[in-house]
């Protein structure tokens, strides 16, 4: 070949390449060789991934409305089956082309008698899938019973919880009904995760207990334990690594969202606070559970960082690392309610505000709405010092609270809550739990009331 020639199909070998119309790639000192192609990444590429049932692949009968005999992964090539009477039902064409497995209000499991999938303190439980009654129910259950790994959707809470053992890791907010989403749920040392459509929506730290993966065990696949909690929805997909990585989290939104159209909500709500947020009853839903739940989700989803004995100088120091990462350009509101712990611990109320202050300031100018919410009344060992401080504080943010917060949220004037003002008054066990601090239902769903009419405050460009 002529230089003339080869340095011109050089030229034009490289410029397919770059346009991505190459069907070969010359090299510089050699003959033209076929080109690799990438294969496009799927949940298969997970580090450590032990096992994927997808609805596409492996149902046994794939036949439109028929019951399903057995369900192999796509991984390992272990066959979920069936029972004659308890069997999904296999439906064409419904989540965007694609089919899905049924279960419906009795008790339709498929079982697997395998080693357990997931193993010590790093792993992710995924699926896609979309809830048709809100129930109790456990979508994976790895025994022995008396210790079962588990994620369901719990009605008592209008949320999804994650649980080791007989510790719930993590109360998640609730995922709409009637509509697909991609679900997980995540351990990272003892650091939990939960997951709706890409966007975390709960975190805790140094619970529980880390998976047992000694014995052998059944995998229940979408099971019932014991026949009493059925799932009720489609499924579509199902998956199980022994990793976690937020890249991973990325990477599997990508995915789903183009394979599915799964779709982002429009406005993310951060709540943030100690265990009036938390929520320290498990059968009790948390305020920010009923928040979303009032306000619609998808509409509007969120992340409940509440944390057990936090301070308010504990969330100031922690936001930049645990809040802003949570920002989206979008819609975003963060809602900050705390003051009590840091009263209690003997801060002044001049000093708690000014750790609040900064704390809203940061995430307003990052971009986030910010609601502040006042106190409720208070009663401990050290109610009498700290009501007067409660007080001075809940004045203290409604004369300041437009220098740093975008709506005040007044829940200690909540006529339910408080029916005499700021006066010390939290003996109503209609409203407050046993050691008048925090909140039993019907409280929760009080302040919800008045933080869902805050958020709808908030205005936007």
């Amino acid at each position: 070949m002529k230089p003339i020639a080869w340095l011109a199909g050089l030229f034009l070998s490289l410029s397919l390449v770059l346009s991505g119309e190459a069907t070969q790639q010359l090299l510089l000192v050699g003959t033209p060789v076929a080109a690799t192609a990438t294969a496009a990444w799927s949940p298969a590429n997970l580090t450590n991934i032990v096992a994927w049932w997808r609805s596409d692949s492996g149902v046994s009968p794939a036949t439109d409305s028929t019951a399903v005999d057995s369900w192999t992964d796509s991984i390992i090539g272990v066959a979920a089956s069936a029972t004659s009477t308890a069997r999904p039902t296999f439906y064409t064409n419904i989540l965007n082309s694609y089919p899905v497995v049924r279960y419906g209000s009795t008790s339709k499991l498929l079982t697997a008698s395998i080693a357990p999938l997931v193993a010590g303190t790093n792993y992710m439980l995924g699926m896609v899938y979309k809830l048709t009654t809100p129930a109790t129910a456990y979508f994976y259950h790895q025994g022995p019973s008396a210790a079962p790994l588990v994620f369901g959707e719990t009605t008592s809470k209008s949320a999804v919880q994650f649980k080791l053992t007989s510790v719930v890791e993590t109360y998640a907010i609730g995922v709409a009904t009637n509509l697909f989403n991609l679900v997980l749920f995540t351990r990272s040392g003892d650091t939990c995760r939960h997951y709706v459509n890409g966007y975390l929506t709960a975190q805790t730290s140094g619970q529980g207990a880390t998976a047992p993966s000694t014995s052998s065990n059944i995998l229940g696949l979408f099971c019932n334990q014991a026949g009493s909690f059925p799932l009720r929805g489609d499924v579509s997909d199902m998956f199980v690594a022994n990793s976690y990585s937020t890249g991973a989290v990325d990477q599997l939104w990508n995915y789903y969202s183009n394979k599915y159209s799964l779709l982002h909500t429009s406005t993310y709500v951060v709540f943030d606070g100690n265990s009036l947020t938390h929520s320290l009853n498990s059968l009790v839903a948390s305020y920010p559970a009923k928040t979303l739940e009032s306000l619609g989700i998808p509409n509007y989803e969120g992340a409940n960082l509440g944390i057990i004995g936090q301070t308010t100088a504990q969330m100031e120091a922690t936001a930049a690392a645990k809040v802003d990462p949570l920002y989206l350009t979008n819609k975003s509101i963060y809602i900050a309610w705390e003051g009590i712990n840091s009263i209690d611990a003997s801060v002044s109320a001049a000093d708690t505000e000014l750790s609040m202050s900064n704390l809203c300031w940061g995430r307003k100018n990052l971009g986030f709405k910010v609601i502040v919410m006042t106190t409720l009344p208070w009663t401990n060992v050290s109610a009498g010092a700290v009501e007067p401080i409660r007080k001075d504080f809940n004045n203290l943010i409604r004369s300041n609270y437009a220098k740093y917060a975008n709506v005040l949220c007044d829940v200690a004037t909540n006529a339910s809550l408080c029916p005499t003002g700021e006066q010390y008054d939290c003996t109503n066990t209609a409203f407050y739990a046993a050691d008048k601090v925090h909140l039993v239902a019907a409280g929760y769903a009080a302040v919800a009331l008045s933080v869902s009419n805050s958020v709808r405050e908030v205005s936007w460009p």
